[in-house]
């Protein structure tokens, strides 16, 4: 049997390495944390906010709308956090 590496293998050490990657530079730059972050939250509101208004189970729309609403939270704080620099 020959000595082959599975793909999800590959896969996952090669995330691994570019998670370890963005760390390491993410944390040498106190801006390019906070942009990040927003950038985070930003893409969670579009997200939640999607399947608040296409979802069909009322259950799961009502958990997204809760979620979006605190990824609006995080964003105001972060434009107040912006504003003091």
């Amino acid at each position: 049997m020959e000595n082959t590496v599975l793909p999800s293998e590959e896969v996952t050490k090669n995330l691994e390495q570019l998670s370890i990657h963005n760390i390491k530079q993410v944390n040498d730059n106190p801006d390019l944390n906070l942009q990040r972050l927003w950038s985070c939250c930003d893409r969670s509101f579009a997200f939640y906010d999607a399947i608040v208004e296409q979802g069909v189970n009322e259950e799961v729309m009502l958990a997204a709308q809760k979620l979006t609403t605190s990824a609006l939270d995080r964003i105001g704080i972060l434009k107040e956090v912006l504003k003091e620099e």
